[in-house]
């Protein structure tokens, strides 16, 4: 919300130019408050924004700065396999290129027994980018698929 007289024009930016209307950025404005709105948000409309709200009588302008977080990509390959047991693995691999935008927080790591017809959680909750699997069964296929 703003006040002025007289009654303050408002302008939007991103970045260094002045902010183009689409279909899923518009701006919205009042007599006494200015609004931007963004449907079907993406990764791209991420950054910073300027509000400039001015009239003959000076200009006040503030700026946002949006982070749009979203799922993060696949772990980064190959899994490296370490460690190899009778009955227990390592299992190493490299965090995903994208985030989101975020920190990765954990890893799903899942096993399946029948080729990836079904699948088991391992663990949920894997902080690091590795992982000891215990409790295998010597000789048995298993396929495993991890994501953060």
């Amino acid at each position: 919300p703003f006040t002025g007289l007289p009654v303050p024009s408002v302008a939007w930016f991103r970045g260094l130019g002045v902010l183009r209307e689409t279909d899923s950025i518009a701006t919205k404005h009042t007599r006494n408050s200015t609004s931007l709105i963004v449907r079907k948000i993406r990764k791209a409309d991420g950054g910073k924004y300027r509000v400039v709200i001015k009239n003959k009588l000076g200009e006040e302008s503030t700026e946002l700065t949006f982070n749009i977080i979203g799922k993060p990509g696949v772990p980064t390959g190959p899994v490296e396999f370490e460690e190899v047991g009778p009955e227990s693995i390592t299992l190493n691999w490299k965090p995903p290129t994208d985030d989101g935008g975020s920190y990765v927080t954990n890893y799903v790591v899942e096993r399946s027994e029948n080729r990836g017809v079904s699948w088991v959680y391992v663990s949920s909750n894997v902080k690091r980018a590795n992982l000891r699997v215990t409790k295998l069964t010597e000789n048995k296929e298993y396929i495993f698929r991890i994501s953060a």
